[in-house]
């Protein structure tokens, strides 16, 4: 079945279902799929992937796709699920999908991730720099005084 023929047959069922069938064909196929579906129907089934399936999907998406994704799921109010996928993926990817959203979003992604691991959030930022300084100045401009300190600690104690 083409990746077009599947994305019409799993769009048309019941959000539980589609997720089971996600669940057991392989990660490039379900993420092509995903991408071919409207964002909130592509929502409604992320939902009911477990974490490390989403996670996978995730990583192998396209950075546009995702990002857009990931955007909306948070401005939704999915909170635990985006920061999930956001801490299992690759930092590259994370730092890809931070350069495509909106800086807002990006930082408040960004203050919930430093709660959750420190060493994560420096990470990104720091692949991020090197990648659009001007735009990563910018989130963490736009991040909370605590968060955006522990960052700043946290990359000042790296010796590279």
């Amino acid at each position: 079945m083409s990746d077009e023929e599947a994305a019409q047959t799993i769009k048309d069922m019941e959000a539980g279902e589609a997720a089971k069938i996600l669940e057991e064909i392989s990660n490039e196929k379900a993420a092509r799929i995903l991408e071919l579906i409207e964002i909130e129907r592509a929502i409604g089934i992320l939902k009911n992937l477990s974490d490390l399936k989403a996670s996978v999907i995730f990583e192998v998406m396209q950075i546009e796709k995702a990002a857009e994704l990931l955007q909306e799921m948070w401005e939704i109010g999915l909170h635990n699920k985006t920061l999930t996928i956001l801490c299992e993926i690759s930092a590259g990817n994370v730092t890809a999908i931070f350069l495509k959203v909106e800086i807002g979003l990006a930082a408040m992604t960004l203050e919930a991730m430093v709660d959750l691991n420190v060493t994560r959030g420096a990470d990104i930022i720091k692949n991020a720099a090197s990648m659009n300084l001007t735009k990563t100045a910018k989130i963490v401009e736009n991040m909370q005084t605590e968060e955006a300190a522990q960052l700043i600690i946290e990359l000042s104690r790296r010796k590279d």
